[in-house]
């Protein structure tokens, strides 16, 4: 297992990487959190948006020198691919040991006109990344540094648990560990079903506020999730339902 270190949690805690320097935007933060930036495909991507030096490569990344920037370009794809403004977020990048980065102008006419962004070939390993956006889900009024704290304590539990599945028939590309369809698993089922799924109610049923939108979607959820067939769990093991159920404190 690798070691982890303080400047992985908080842009002011030491790190072997160096400041941060670059910032990236993503749809995806818990994926990006738990996998790092693995990079996106070159095949099918217009040539406008991909250095010359780099167009051989079979993934690239992006990262912009502009905190604000790379955060608006994560809302607008977001935006553009139908996908929760909840999931998005900021990493900030150290860049030590990673390639050089290729500066590349973005085409005029586009919503970025006018500025510039960092390309590699490849992803961005996790130890190189720093939460800068970060929401709690179980709170909203958390500070970035005690998210961050709170992040590490989490990381520090985690180590001593055995490496495995959060529940059975778990899959990262379309779960959350705590249950549930991710942003990701979301988007898919938008893809095939035509339906809009939004993010679960994790606030505790004592926080929320009766009869409020968020409170009838919990309830309803809880109602349909708990009559569906199936067990909850599995050889002391939680099932995908009980592991959704727990998620939303039904």
């Amino acid at each position: 297992m690798r070691q982890t270190e303080l400047g992985e949690f908080h842009q002011d805690f030491p790190s072997s990487m160096g400041p941060v320097s670059e910032y990236h935007g993503t749809v995806d933060m818990p994926a990006v959190m738990e996998e790092g930036i693995r990079g996106g495909p070159t095949t099918g991507r217009s040539k406008r948006y991909i250095p010359k030096p780099l167009r051989g490569e079979e993934k690239i990344s992006y990262t912009s020198p502009d905190r604000e920037l790379a955060l608006r370009f994560a809302q607008e794809r977001a935006k553009k691919l139908g996908l929760p403004q909840s999931s998005v977020g900021v990493v900030g990048v150290r860049a030590g040991g990673l390639s050089e980065p290729v500066r590349q102008a973005e085409p005029a006419g586009g919503v970025f006109a006018g500025t510039e962004s960092n390309v590699r070939a490849g992803g961005i390993p996790r130890q190189n990344l720093v939460p800068l956006t970060l929401k709690s889900e179980t709170c909203d009024c958390c500070t970035p540094m005690q998210q961050a704290s709170m992040a590490l304590l989490d990381s520090v539990f985690e180590k001593g648990k055995k490496k495995s599945k959060p529940f059975h028939g778990y899959n990262p590309k379309r779960h959350h560990r705590k249950g549930g369809l991710n942003a990701a698993g979301r988007a898919k089922f938008k893809r095939e079903t035509g339906a809009n799924l939004k993010p679960p109610v994790t606030t505790k049923p004592s926080k929320l506020k009766p009869g409020s939108k968020r409170a009838k979607r919990r309830k309803s959820f809880c109602a349909r999730m708990s009559g569906s067939k199936g067990p909850t769990s599995k050889d002391g093991k939680l099932t995908p339902k009980g592991a959704a159920l727990k998620r939303w404190n039904c």
